[in-house]
């Protein structure tokens, strides 16, 4: 059989990255610095045709933002598709070239897994060690982007056995993919309420805080870029000259981008949280805790939980935090272990639970 060559462990498993979907971070960033780039040539065309000025500067700053954006793009999609994933007997390793990261399998807190939408069977996969709270606290992540069957390599690595997986693509509830022996004990939905859409998180409220900064620039901005083109027009430059189209283009896109930035700051601060309550399933089964959110699970073995807390809410309903154990390190949610997951991210709280009382004896059990 053959060993890594760095630790000298026996491989269990190798795999190789498919296509990688583009994140909603890139995308994000790509439209931005593209709207950019578009409004920067617009500017300078309008500044060269109209006033005859030099516009080397607008003309860079465009080439300059158009190539970022294909870089953000397009470079970390580049740089994960030439490497491989290694489960050895003891770790996991991401490596590409001389670059290596590794994780100990049995010190992997909990897993995320995103499936990619309109791509059966694949999906990036997230493992996660969160380790102690407070001055010491620090946490390690190695993503797998692009991996077929997720969920099965996952079960590679908690148990070391494939054998026993199901080999269909998983299009099925994330309850009915379980291992052949594994059985659901627990499920809820948590209820949707109106409080769900009311930021709680700082990154959340500053988000949407800036999304309110960016409609007020909007509304700002609306009526002088009206105003500035209207200007042009009685300064005698024609509607259907090309100094004026570009000049029109830019004040468009500049509101465009304004709109669509608070647009996104609130949907990602106060929408889809909102929403996401509605798409959750929580499920207990005998040997797992897993969490399910749209194209988002969270996997959790029950090994890993050492205990719950139950935090009241003032619309009757609990949020049930999970302590978390694993060699030398303790984490809880409540006192700020896993506060910092990125936003639209799972993390091990139980939200908006009205049967806390069986969900904690169940986890709390033995």
């Amino acid at each position: 059989m053959e060993r890594d060559s760095v630790f000298g462990e026996r491989i269990i498993h190798t795999a190789r990255p498919g296509d990688i979907a583009a994140t909603a971070l890139e995308r994000g960033a790509t439209w931005l610095l593209g709207t950019a780039a578009a409004i920067s040539a617009s500017l300078a065309i309008a500044a060269a045709v109209t006033l005859g000025v030099q516009v080397q500067g607008l003309v860079a700053f465009a080439a300059w933002c158009a190539s970022l954006g294909v870089g953000v793009r397009l470079v970390p999609q580049l740089w994960h598709q030439g490497a491989d994933f290694v489960v050895t007997e003891r770790r996991v390793v991401w490596r590409r070239g001389r670059f290596r990261r590794s994780i100990d399998r049995a010190q992997i807190s909990f897993a995320r897994i995103h499936w990619y939408p309109g791509k059966s069977g694949r999906g990036d996969l997230e493992l996660v060690r969160d380790v102690p709270m407070g001055a010491l606290r620090r946490k390690l992540t190695i993503l797998l982007r692009g991996v077929e069957h997720p969920d099965r390599l996952w079960e590679l690595i908690r148990s070391g056995d494939l054998r026993h997986l199901d080999v269909e693509a998983p299009t099925r509830p994330v309850g009915a993919r379980l291992p052949v022996g594994e059985r659901v004990v627990w499920t809820e939905k948590p209820r949707a309420s109106w409080r769900d859409f009311v930021p709680e998180r700082r990154r959340d409220l500053a988000a949407s805080a800036l999304g309110l900064v960016a409609a007020l620039a909007v509304a700002w901005v609306g009526p002088h870029a009206l105003g500035a083109a209207r200007r042009v027009l009685e300064a005698g430059v024609p509607v259907a000259s090309l100094g004026f189209v570009a000049l029109a283009a830019s004040l468009g896109l500049t509101v465009a981008l304004l709109f669509g930035t608070a647009a996104a700051l609130v949907w990602s601060s106060v929408v889809a949280p909102g929403l996401r309550a509605g798409r959750t399933r929580y499920v207990i089964t005998d040997q797992r805790v897993l969490i399910a959110s749209g194209h988002d699970e969270l996997l959790i073995d029950r090994a890993r939980i050492v205990d719950v807390i139950a935090a009241a809410r003032v619309d009757g309903q609990h949020d049930l935090f999970l302590v978390l154990d694993g060699p030398r390190s303790r984490g809880v949610a409540v006192s700020g272990a896993f506060e910092d997951a990125p936003p639209g991210e799972l993390s091990p709280v139980l939200r908006g639970i009205v049967d806390v009382d069986d969900a904690r004896r169940l986890l709390t059990a033995g």
